[in-house]
């Protein structure tokens, strides 16, 4: 009897209790505010956009004022070798006012500012890769809950419909109309169902922390799920499908902005050899007071000032640099061919994976059809068996196979409509529409 009560307690839906509901939406929301990765690549981004000015580019002129204040005291007085012997003083003031400005140097500025747009272009680039493969990761991660839960529901019928079937054997058996046999296949059954909802729910503990994780929240916050995995089932052309990937996916466009970068380099490199046009102009004025001491009569001033004004324009034109550039410029050219090399192989690399995912796609469909009329069959085939099995017309080990057929096919109904939502995010991943087929 502590068995089965046991088993009992084991068989209440305790995830059920004293949780919130989330659909599939909310947690899209809460994973985008929340999620750290994103977090941190916005902040990236907007360092990226503050450092996008014409200043750092070095287009604007740089503006300085200094001031300095000096006093100065030397005790003479009992110096026999001085020629004043008295405590000197002097007070000083220095203000200097300066302006300097690049007004050509090879057209590295244009080239500077745009490579800043396009560090900050990138950085848009990179936030949207991080928000798709953020946006998969949840969506991916939600519905393995949706399909750990169901597990854990179905589970949850067979252990409640178990014990019951052991407390009727076990009263057959004590009355003579069923044998002991029956009543130990039954109870074995319960135990094995009853361990396997123990592992299931520990399945399920687990997915939703890793789930809790991904969208930024209490890890040992507890959900209710949607029960059902929705699927949109489409025909898709596999040549519309690479023209959009081509001109939408994340990754290529990232790759683009690199390849600019890279001649951006080659431009700012090659600057060096134009002539370089600087402007620069200040201002100094100066201020000097002596005390010469009580003892020191002198009747000129003991004050001096000073105001000094230049202007100054130079030019600048480097003829050679020992080589220097050459290599640079060697080098940088090979990163450009790097980088369109890389973007020919990320090209090839999607159009793979977009022909195998599409092949996927297609297959599972197939495979989740035959999957959920197969748990269907073996649903209904459960229920009438059952019927069967509390009249008598069929005994316990009978019943027993219908019953793990049926609790085979659910979860390999349940696995393949995962599998078949894994392979529809991917897809829509691939041709970069993920973000907007999940935009509220």
């Amino acid at each position: 009897m502590k068995n089965i009560i046991t088993i009992f307690m084991i068989s209440i839906p305790l995830f059920l209790i004293g949780q919130d509901n989330i659909s599939i939406k909310d947690a899209i929301n809460l994973g985008l505010k929340n999620n750290y990765d994103i977090l941190i690549t916005k902040k990236d981004k907007d360092i990226n956009r503050v450092n996008n000015t014409w200043g750092n580019a070095g287009a604007l002129p740089q503006i300085n004022i200094n001031s300095e204040i000096g006093k100065n005291i030397s005790d003479q007085s009992n110096n026999p070798t001085s020629f004043i012997q008295e405590i000197l003083k002097s007070n000083s003031l220095n203000l200097n006012a300066n302006i300097n400005w690049t007004l050509f140097n090879g057209f590295a500025i244009k080239a500077n500012k745009e490579r800043l747009n396009q560090i900050e272009q990138l950085s848009e680039g990179n936030l949207r890769t991080v928000i798709e493969n953020t946006l998969q990761a949840i969506i991916l991660s939600y519905y393995n809950c949706v399909v750990q839960q169901n597990r854990s529901i179905l589970l949850e019928k067979v252990v409640k419909l178990s014990k019951e079937r052991v407390i009727s054997e076990r009263s057959k058996n004590e009355i003579g109309i069923a044998s002991k046999m029956d009543y130990l296949q039954a109870k074995s059954s319960l135990l094995i169902d009853s361990s396997n909802l123990v592992i299931q729910r520990l399945n399920l503990s687990s997915s939703i922390k890793n789930f809790n994780l991904l969208i930024g929240t209490d890890i040992d916050k507890k959900w209710r799920f949607d029960s059902t995995i929705q699927h949109s089932f489409q025909l898709y052309n596999y040549e519309t499908l690479l023209e959009k990937s081509l001109s939408n996916n994340a990754n290529i466009y990232n790759q683009y902005i690199n390849i600019e970068l890279s001649n951006q380099d080659m431009k700012l490199s090659k600057s060096i050899f134009y002539p370089m046009i600087s402007f620069n102009a200040g201002s100094a004025y100066n201020q000097n007071h002596y005390d010469l001491g009580e003892n020191i009569e002198y009747t000129g001033s003991t004050t001096g000032k000073s105001l000094s004004h230049y202007v100054n324009l130079s030019l600048n034109f480097r003829i050679f640099d020992g080589g220097k550039l050459y290599s640079t410029i060697k080098n940088i050219k090979n990163k450009q061919e790097k980088d369109i090399l890389e973007l020919e192989k990320m090209k090839k690399t999607i159009s793979m994976e977009l022909s195998k995912t599409l092949e996927t796609y297609n297959k599972q469909i197939v495979i989740y059809n035959i999957n959920s009329s197969a748990y269907n069959i073996a649903k209904t085939n459960y229920n009438l068996a059952m019927q069967q099995y509390k009249r008598g017309l069929i005994n316990s080990f009978i019943f027993r196979d219908i019953e793990i057929s049926y609790i085979s096919s659910g979860i390999s109904f349940m696995q393949s409509s995962f599998n078949l939502k894994e392979s529809e995010i991917y897809l829509s991943k691939i041709i970069g529409g993920i973000i907007q087929e999940n935009e509220n």
